[in-house]
């Protein structure tokens, strides 16, 4: 599934914080599992990101495009940036489903320098630039 709410909130150890819709079909399929995989797209695999989006797809008929770690968790292939993580922790917040990760593995490799970050923003997927920097104000 494609989230928009994945939050680093503790360094050591490595904790993130995943939002999932309460209400969706792949929340229900994560909820019976002890691990997940997150991708951190760029701008490349918005195919992907796109795919995650989409309800009650079989997101892994595909079989080339993807591979199974040795933990048994999925990974699709050609992602530069990818943490498995183990669920410590889940609670119901409103409408959400809100899963604590401790963070078991990180792989970053190069990114090719024509790629940058895929971001949703405003319901319309962007890619981080130079133009997008914003350098820090000294306020009195």
């Amino acid at each position: 599934m494609t989230v928009s709410s994945l939050v680093p909130v503790s360094a050591a150890p490595p904790v993130v914080v995943v939002s999932l819709s309460k209400d969706s079909y792949a929340t229900q399929q994560l909820l019976k599992t002890d691990s997940l995989v997150a991708h951190l797209l760029s701008s490349e695999n918005r195919w992907l990101a796109e795919l995650g989006a989409r309800g009650r797809t079989d997101r892994f008929a595909d079989k080339d495009l993807w591979q199974t770690l040795p933990t048994g968790e999925p990974l699709y292939k050609g992602v530069h940036a990818w943490l498995r993580m183990v669920v410590v922790d889940r609670t119901e917040v409103g409408s959400a489903v809100v899963c604590v990760g401790e963070v078991t593995h990180i792989k970053v490799d190069d990114c090719p320098p024509d790629q940058s970050p895929l971001v949703y923003h405003s319901r319309n997927w962007h890619r981080l630039s130079d133009a997008s920097l914003l350098t820090f104000v000294n306020q009195p």
